[in-house]
């Protein structure tokens, strides 16, 4: 049965090759061919996406994975100019993928196309075709075969995370950064004492991600059971909530948290309740804390400096901390890439095993838990006990079980500062 449609297709073809040939005919004469008439395509564009992606994932995810997207697809935009989303084909992401492993100017790597390009690409597409804005199939879906770069190739673009030592720990303790005086830091870090003095040591004691700990408010400290605690969350406090710990001072109003960006962590395993080390506790953090919410309130942020600026186009929790001590290890302390608040992970990660090597295995499921961990790596599996289905089950460890096992980490290589009140009057 023919197609009904086949008829206009072949007129139109046949329309087609008339004005190429009045295109040419015109070209041979030596008269200036009118150029021919570029009808603009109906449709969403690529670009009218970037609103809608935004306005989506913001109900789900932090600032920083939506903005990570965003560059993705403007890349992309840039690439395959600004068509209507149901001209994209496969082979349109195909060659982008090409593009930036092999000829761009700042060079992607494998894992990244694979994994953050792609599910961006993959992504947008899906919610243009779940509004109705495109009617094609995703050309993500439709990519059977991904460009590869070879082996070698492939070491070469990784972005290595290397543990600090214990000597480039105690390095950084000797340095300027743990100078109270120092004029080398300036805005908010250079007045924020507690950032830079507690920053690294809860980064070393607990192995926690920059943003977890520079995210903490003063009413994610607190006892359970007579041991006190760290709550890593990202639900922010009600302002009109009055709220008391035992031994950490008393309540005062929240703060407006209408002014704080919104918290965002990881994965699932990030949120957990932990016991803080004692070592931090000696060097004065509870002290600290209990004056912070004396002096500031029970809601506040932990550290003054960790709270962006306002009316900034991607506001983050911490970035100030972040981007001076990734400077200022890499650069001035010249330990050089791979290096940053991710080493003091790293390292923790192996004081684990180190403890374990050295004084018999812990219970299943309870490293992950000081860690934020949730699954065991190959080189970990002699190490750690596998947790199966039940830690879908109960409350988990409580931090006053836990704690025993945080102090048998072993810190004997590392020379601490003084207390946190007697180094600000040095």
């Amino acid at each position: 049965m023919t197609d009904p449609q086949f008829p206009a297709l072949i007129r139109a073809f046949a329309e087609a090759e008339r004005t190429a040939q009045k295109f040419i005919s015109a070209r041979n004469q030596g008269d200036a061919p009118v150029d021919p008439i570029v009808v603009q395509v109906a449709g969403t564009r690529l670009s009218d996406m970037n609103d809608e992606f935004i306005e989506y994932k913001s109900k789900t995810v932090g600032p920083k994975p939506i903005s990570m997207a965003i560059s993705i697809w403007n890349n992309f935009i840039a690439f395959n100019g600004d068509v209507a989303l149901d001209k994209v084909t496969s082979n349109d992401v195909f060659r982008f993928f090409e593009f930036q492993l092999f000829s761009a100017p700042k060079k992607w790597s494998q894992g990244y196309v694979d994994g953050h390009a792609k599910r961006a690409l993959k992504e947008m597409f899906a919610l243009a075709r779940t509004k109705a804005l495109m009617t094609s199939d995703n050309p993500v879906i439709k990519l059977e075969m991904m460009p590869q770069l070879s082996d070698a190739e492939r070491k070469k673009r990784q972005n290595p995370r290397f543990a600090f030592s214990g000597e480039q720990i105690n390095t950084l303790f000797s340095s300027d950064w743990y100078a109270p005086n120092t004029t080398q830091f300036r805005g908010k870090l250079g007045v924020d004492l507690a950032a830079r003095y507690f920053g690294p040591l809860i980064g070393l004691l607990h192995g926690a991600r920059v943003r977890e700990f520079l995210q903490l408010m003063t009413s994610d400290i607190f006892f359970v059971d007579g041991v006190l605690c760290f709550k890593f969350q990202i639900e922010m406090p009600n302002e009109n909530r009055q709220v008391e710990h035992d031994g950490l001072g008393k309540s005062v109003s929240g703060m407006d948290d209408t002014r704080l960006p919104k918290r965002s962590l990881k994965n699932p395993s990030v949120f957990r309740t932990i016991p803080v080390h004692p070592k931090l506790i000696e060097l004065g953090f509870s002290k600290y804390v209990e004056g912070r919410r004396q002096s500031k309130g029970i809601e506040v942020p932990l550290f003054e400096s960790s709270v962006p600026r306002p009316g900034g186009k991607s506001p983050m929790w911490g970035r100030a901390f972040e981007q001076s001590f990734l400077r200022f290890v890499r650069d001035k302390l010249a330990f050089g890439s791979g290096f940053g608040p991710h080493s003091f992970r790293h390292q923790f990660e192996d004081r684990i095993r180190d403890s374990q090597a050295r004084r018999g295995v812990w219970p299943a499921g309870l490293s992950q838990l000081l860690s934020g961990r949730q699954l065991l790596r190959d080189r970990d599996r002699d190490f750690f006990r596998e947790v199966g289905s039940e830690q879908a089950y109960g409350n988990g460890y409580q931090p006053a079980a836990a704690l025993p096992f945080l102090e048998k980490l072993i810190f004997d290589d590392v020379n601490f500062p003084v207390d946190f009140y007697l180094w600000k009057k040095q």
